[in-house]
């Protein structure tokens, strides 16, 4: 019997033939084949369990946690209806944090008057929602063509062991859980729709509604985008130039056609064009100065509370005087002025910004667990092991290795200057997990001496 559990299972991670799980305890029981979306349903229970028991055992929300931007302006959305006040003082009209998330969140103060439930009622969307992106990583395997074993190893693996589960489930976390699942359906779509060129013009203008959606998510998504786009449209120019400036085109079309109601909102309430959020002024001040750390001063270990004192009398968040500010000026008015704050001594002070910026990539890619070394001993090395992942990928599934390529090449390069946060960070960790389990995948047929070259191709789920 132990023999026939071992065959089954080297069976499940050798296959790519199908999508569903063979019996896996003996043969001469005929367990009903489960299809691809039964696995989804089966991880996504398995990580909301996870996550629900955290919460209720832990107390997470009756846990000390700061009120951050996103849950002021979401219980002044909820009060008023408007994206106002985002550091619990009247301090105007805001586009500090892009819309997605504080909407929802207001509807957790909306359909409850007591502090204590709305902030519950938050913590466990963020668990469904990140439940919602584990579970989709077997459908990702899928539409990547890849085995599925990759994605239901890596949808287990993040659904029962929670290294950041703080950064997945507290309010301060800025709707972490929301970023990386927004970003799993963006491959989930990229991969479905623009797999095999050419692809029909309507398509390319739902794709680009797709992307202009995702930005009210998270704007720092844009240089995944263009990378993305970038792939897409050389691949279509080899066939036809028009096709490919015609394919560009359109998205761009259908990205601002989105984006259009946010953008006149926050031109008619803050007096100017932006796009998506009116911070990057005063994130790069607060993050570039003579005090300045890579890693904002509250997770850093040791803790240095002198460091901190001085960060918070800089940030609106901590300064009454900083707050006055932005109501005699205006939040979009405030934030040039501290644009140039940061570009004047960026240029004061070249080789400092130079150390700080490289010291962010170090702890972007590396970012140490506070006062949880073992942590590192495991997150560590997966960076490594996910990077050899990822070139394996390139050389054998290449267009869904250039999306990943994607993901790091572009999307961290907006932390690369302002401090690192592990909730900067979280978004993207689903792809290290999912790269490591890919690299495991083929280590585990290296040495199993299999030839790559006769590998059967998986087909498509039917989604």
């Amino acid at each position: 019997m132990s023999n026939d559990i071992i065959s089954h299972v080297r069976a499940l991670f050798q296959s790519g033939d199908s999508w569903r799980l063979r019996p896996l305890i003996r043969s001469s029981i005929p367990w009903s084949q489960l299809p691809l979306w039964d696995l989804c349903a089966a991880v996504f229970c398995l990580a909301l369990a996870v996550r629900l028991g955290a919460i209720f055992v832990g107390e997470l929300h009756e846990r000390s946690d700061p009120r951050g931007q996103w849950e002021n302006i979401a219980r002044s959305l909820a009060r008023t209806g408007e994206f106002a006040n985002p550091y619990g003082t009247q301090t105007g009209p805001t586009a500090h944090s892009a819309p997605a998330y504080p909407f929802l969140l207001s509807l957790a103060y909306r359909a409850s008057e007591q502090e204590t439930a709305a902030r519950l009622a938050g913590i466990v969307l963020n668990a469904v929602l990140a439940s919602l992106g584990y579970a989709l990583l077997p459908a990702l395997a899928a539409a990547a063509n890849l085995p599925v074993s990759v994605g239901v190893a890596s949808g287990l693996i993040g659904a029962l062991l929670p290294f950041r589960l703080l950064s997945e489930l507290m309010l301060s976390a800025s709707g972490a859980p929301l970023r990386a699942l927004t970003w799993i359906l963006l491959h989930l779509v990229t991969l479905r729709w623009l797999c095999v060129a050419p692809a029909p013009a309507l398509r390319w203008v739902f794709y680009g509604v797709c992307w202009g959606a995702a930005f009210h998510v998270d704007p720092a998504l844009l240089p995944v985008y263009l990378f993305w786009l970038a792939v897409l449209a050389r691949r279509e120019w080899s066939m036809s130039r028009r096709s490919a400036t015609l394919s560009v085109i359109l998205t761009f079309l259908g990205a601002a056609l989105i984006l259009l109601p946010w953008t006149l909102r926050n031109y008619s309430r803050l007096g100017g064009w932006i796009f998506v959020r009116s911070n990057i002024g005063m994130e790069l001040a607060i993050s570039n100065n003579d005090f300045a750390l890579p890693i904002l001063p509250h997770e850093v270990v040791p803790a240095r509370p002198d460091i901190f004192r001085l960060w918070m009398r800089h940030h609106p968040e901590g300064s009454e005087t900083e707050r006055t500010k932005i109501r005699t000026l205006g939040e979009l008015a405030y934030d040039r002025v501290r644009l140039a704050e940061a570009i004047d001594w960026i240029c004061r002070n070249p080789g400092r910004f130079a150390t700080l910026s490289l010291q962010r990539v170090r702890y972007f890619w590396f970012y140490p667990s506070m006062g949880k070394r073992w942590r590192n001993v495991i997150l560590f090395p997966m960076v490594v092991v996910a990077a050899w992942g990822l070139f394996r990928m390139l050389q054998r599934h290449r267009f869904a290795g250039l999306l990943f390529l994607g993901d790091w090449l572009a999307y961290p390069l907006t932390y690369y200057f302002i401090q690192v946060s592990g909730r900067y960070r979280y978004p993207i960790e689903w792809t290290i997990l999912f790269l490591c389990c890919y690299a495991a995948w083929e280590g585990w047929h290296a040495l199993r001496g299999r030839s790559r070259s006769k590998e059967p191709s998986m087909p498509r789920p039917p989604f």
